[in-house]
C-alpha cells in the first residue's frame, strides 16, 4: 500500500475546471511508483475512503479565491474550512461536506491542496479545452506536486561525522 495520494478533481465539460483531471492524466506516468495517482472526477463524499486509506493525499483543483486568472497557490487542510467562507469549484460543496465529515470521523489525513485560480466558468459553454492562461500554468502546477512527491520518495541522507 502506498501512503500518498493525488486526487485530480473536476469536471472535464465545463474546460478550466477540468484542469485537476488533466493533470492526473499527466502525473500518472511520471508520478514515483509508490505514489496513487486518481481521477477523483467530482466525488463528494467518495473522497472519504481516500482520506482513511492514505496519509497524506493531495487534491489538485480549479480553484475560486479570488485571486488572478491563472495564480497557482497550495495550501494545506488542517480541518474541515467554514463552507460560507470557502468556495473552490463547481463540485466545491461536496467536497468541503466530505472534509467536514472526515473531521467529524477523525479520519482526515494529512491533506493539502494544489491549485489553479480559474475566474468565472461559463456553465452554458460546454468544451474539453483548458483557457490559454490555465494550459500555460498547468505544468508549472505539475511541476510543484512532482517535486513533493519525489522529495518524500527519496528524503535526503544526513551525513553525522
Amino acid at each position: 500500500m502506498t501512503n500518498t495520494a493525488i486526487i485530480g478533481l473536476g469536471n472535464l465539460l465545463l474546460g478550466d475546471e477540468g484542469l485537476g483531471i488533466k493533470a492526473v492524466q499527466e502525473l500518472t506516468e511520471e508520478a514515483p511508483d509508490n505514489v496513487s495517482v486518481i481521477d477523483g472526477g467530482t466525488p463528494g463524499f467518495r473522497l472519504l475512503n481516500s482520506f482513511e486509506e492514505y496519509e497524506k493525499v493531495i487534491i489538485i483543483d480549479a480553484v475560486k479565491m479570488q485571486k488572478e486568472k491563472g495564480d497557482i497557490v497550495e495550501f494545506k487542510v488542517n480541518k474541515a474550512p467554514d463552507i460560507e467562507k470557502l468556495s473552490l469549484s463547481a463540485h466545491d460543496i461536496d467536497f468541503l461536506d466530505a472534509l467536514a465529515v472526515g473531521e467529524e470521523m477523525e479520519i482526515l489525513p494529512e491533506i493539502k491542496v494544489y491549485g489553479i485560480e480559474i475566474g468565472k466558468v461559463d456553465r452554458t459553454n460546454y468544451t474539453m479545452e483548458l483557457s490559454k492562461e490555465i494550459k500555460e500554468k498547468l505544468p508549472k502546477l505539475i511541476e510543484k506536486v512532482l517535486s513533493e512527491v519525489k522529495n518524500e520518495s527519496n528524503p535526503q541522507k544526513t551525513h553525522n561525522n
